[in-house]
């Protein structure tokens, strides 16, 4: 099917997009879901901190709002920011959409395997007209309260600056920036993954029904977005709690005993329910797939997993340091970004170094869902342009992680004691007699 701008179907999506005023409609709508979110969730935090939380969530978002409304009026629809992946969203929304309306019989199939995102941007349109970047929109708002649901969930740990730190990293990280601006899903991807991270933490030293629920109900979303991070989250749990099992007292043991087994046969049920198989004939084809466009890497097959573990250390390469040149506006801002990039490797590496004297579980979990990811996609991308967007699944624990580093370097220099590095509620458990001195 031609997809040209003068195409039949792009002309038809044009001649039924809402106008300039629906858009600010949703764009007012959007800002005041963003005040009610951040009235109540403020109240987590400090009065002292709340107008920070406050001020950076407001200007994160205005920034994300202008630039959307740029690129908007600015570029047509098919060569939009997000490519031809947010094209895609589009068009098969605007076909879901005038299905559900009873403007027709059938619809273009959509995928078996992560359809979760298809169906959320058909929703939007079919509430709120269509407004081609109300998903845009929709990102920029869940990016910024994914933002203040993780800085209040740092701040039990880690010291408000170090959460400073985080919360200005997460929300004006360039590419991130710009892919928390596209229609895309990762997104919500990094939502969901950071809702389930933050209530099955707790759950694992206390339980509670409602972390419970809203861990379960996130993990079933993230399966229908993308399964194999439910996976890849599982694991890192599983390794996360087995590692430190012999430390525990009996409750926590039983508590993580009994997660590991609910971790387990979760993990059993959907591998044998998809069509996802752990050999070397899958990764081939993932890379083979993942592989075509014009910003490929090299066309390799795996005949072997010794090939896949031939490839592994060039694969970590491209993974860290591509875009070795800017082939498009994407690339060209993860390529300026790249010293930047350097540093939150080396100070995410300080960081965590720390964090294990403290808090080895959570930082293990975090740690092992770091490293899983980036060896699957070292494996499996064979694309540069999706390789550097995929990356950012580990900014939300790397960036803290990086934080944290360089809180402990400042602090090295200054002289102060590295307890003050942790959260005030966190120092006394850790404090001795010197420290009193």
């Amino acid at each position: 099917m031609e997809f040209g701008l003068s195409s039949p179907i792009v002309m038809e999506i044009l001649s039924h997009k809402a106008g300039l005023y629906s858009e600010l409609i949703f764009i007012a709508f959007a800002y005041a879901l963003m005040f009610i979110f951040i009235y109540v969730y403020s109240k987590k935090f400090e009065p002292s901190e709340r107008s920070f939380v406050w001020w950076l969530s407001f200007s994160a978002f205005t920034l994300h709002v202008i630039f959307i409304l740029y690129y908007s009026i600015a570029m047509p629809i098919r060569n939009n920011l997000g490519g031809g992946d947010a094209f895609g969203y589009i068009l098969q929304s605007y076909y879901m959409v005038q299905k559900w309306q009873g403007n027709m019989i059938s619809t273009p199939k959509i995928a078996e395997t992560n359809m979760l995102y298809y169906y959320w941007v058909a929703s939007i349109y079919y509430t709120f007209g269509l407004v081609i970047y109300a998903p845009a929109y929709t990102n920029a708002l869940i990016a910024t309260i994914t933002t203040i649901i993780l800085a209040r969930y740092y701040k039990d740990f880690i010291a408000w600056r170090a959460v400073q730190y985080f919360m200005f990293i997460f929300s004006f990280y360039p590419s991130l920036f710009l892919f928390n601006s596209v229609i895309r899903k990762d997104t919500i991807l990094i939502f969901l993954t950071a809702i389930i991270f933050v209530n099955i933490n707790p759950l694992l030293k206390r339980f509670s029904i409602s972390s419970l629920i809203k861990a379960v109900a996130s993990s079933v979303l993230l399966y229908m977005l993308r399964f194999y991070q439910l996976y890849i989250l599982l694991i890192s749990v599983a390794a996360g709690t087995f590692l430190l099992f012999r430390e525990q007292n009996r409750l926590n043991k039983g508590i993580n005993i009994a997660a590991g087994v609910i971790a387990l046969i979760a993990f059993i049920y959907t591998i044998q329910h998809s069509k996802f198989q752990l050999d070397v004939e899958t990764f081939s084809l993932w890379r083979h797939y993942l592989a075509s466009g014009g910003s490929s890497v090299e066309r390799i097959e795996y005949h072997s997993w010794l090939d896949i573990i031939l490839y592994l250390p060039k694969g970590l390469l491209y993974f860290f340091l591509a875009p070795f040149y800017p082939h498009n506006f994407a690339s060209l801002l993860s390529f300026l970004e790249k010293p930047l990039w350097l540093g939150i490797i080396y100070f995410g590496y300080k960081g965590i170094r720390f964090l294990l004297k403290y808090y080895p579980q959570e930082t293990w979990i975090f740690t092992t869902f770091i490293l899983a990811l980036t060896l699957l996609y070292s494996m499996i991308e064979g694309n540069i342009g999706t390789m550097y967007r995929k990356k950012i699944q580990i900014y939300p624990y790397l960036f803290m992680f990086a934080s944290v580093g360089i809180l402990e370097h400042i602090a090295t220099i200054r002289k102060i004691p590295e307890l003050y590095i942790l959260a005030p509620q966190r120092r006394m458990q850790w404090a001795t007699e010197e420290d009193f001195r």
